[in-house]
């Protein structure tokens, strides 16, 4: 019989491994990036993707080797690393509830924190293998190049359910899926289930993006701790609101600019959720998910998977409105 995977201790670990890794010695002879990085961790959220690659390595034998929870480590420290990306970008002033590191430091002490943590998962993933170093340097690209796409197609009223898709995949879901293969494959699970986990991943990581765009829509920010309606005022137009543009073509002549105002911005997100846009997306994050669950069930031991991805569906549709 299978024994339940200790999330919550495991999340409890990587905390601590993560703290360790901000107060390294690059960092400790700098109070003041440390304070940074130190912020960043604070926010960063659930250990989603270090969780994944740990649910993931309990397909093969091996699921508690020193190169997995150095794996978990470097995955998250890419993760935090794209969260002071992100505040350069969109100079968003919450994230969980807390202000955000570019809100508190600046956008240039983010930048540089970011650029540290970054070197940090370098470093760290070195010490699973080459091999592994080659799909964490992919996965960096992948990351970028989906970012450059979204940055080309701001305020794009012309943005298709494709490019939104292809982004998603590059963005987002790419680190899901690298948390995926780098797990099976250190625990040394069989060729066939490393293959298997890793489109779990991949499709598990579109559905949390699309879940995560209707949460930036729709969510009361006093719930979901974020800045509300980041997407619309800064022009990434997400699937809830192309599917909305499909079905009403009024709605993209309040498109193509920024919002000057709060009450713009309510009555576009109103306009929105007058459609079926909002249904349609949901529809398609369940239907990655749905995808994701049944390779789950053909995997050797399906339930960590099955378990955390029930978590975080569980968790997003609850913020929801």
């Amino acid at each position: 019989m299978h024994t339940s995977v200790d999330f919550q201790a495991f999340g409890e670990s990587l905390s601590r491994s993560l703290e360790a890794e901000t107060g390294s010695p690059q960092t400790e002879s700098n109070a003041d990036l440390r304070e940074v990085c130190r912020c960043l961790l604070a926010t960063r959220g659930r250990n989603l993707r270090g969780r994944l690659l740990l649910a993931a390595a309990h397909q093969g034998p091996r699921f508690n080797s020193p190169q997995v929870r150095a794996a978990a480590n470097a995955i998250e420290l890419l993760h935090l690393a794209s969260l002071a990306h992100d505040d350069v970008i969109d100079s968003g002033t919450l994230r969980r509830g807390a202000p955000t590191v570019g809100a508190k430091f600046g956008q240039r002490a983010a930048a540089f924190a970011g650029a540290s943590l970054f070197a940090h998962a370098v470093e760290t993933m070195a010490e699973c293998g080459s091999n592994e170093l080659e799909q964490f340097a992919a996965t960096a690209r992948d990351m970028c190049d989906g970012g450059m796409r979204e940055l080309r197609d701001l305020f794009n009223i012309e943005r298709t359910p494709a490019d939104c898709g292809a982004v998603a995949k590059l963005k987002t879901a790419s680190a899901f899926r690298l948390a995926a293969r780098l797990g099976a494959g250190l625990s040394g699970a069989e060729k066939a289930t490393v293959t298997d986990v890793t489109k779990f991943g991949l499709d598990f990581g579109i559905a949390y993006q699309i879940w995560d765009d209707l949460v930036d829509l729709l969510a009361d920010p006093t719930v979901s701790g974020k800045t509300p309606g980041s997407d619309l005022r800064h022009g990434v137009y997400t699937l809830p609101v192309i599917h909305a543009c499909e079905e009403d073509a009024a709605i993209r002549k309040l498109l193509g600019a920024p919002n000057e105002s709060d009450e713009e911005q309510a009555r576009l997100v109103a306009a929105v959720k007058a459609t079926g846009g909002v249904e349609r997306a949901a529809d398609a994050a369940a239907y990655h998910a749905a995808c994701a669950a049944k390779i789950a069930g053909s995997l050797p031991r399906p339930e960590p998977l099955r378990d955390l991805l029930d978590e975080v569906r569980k968790s997003h549709l609850g913020l929801l409105p």
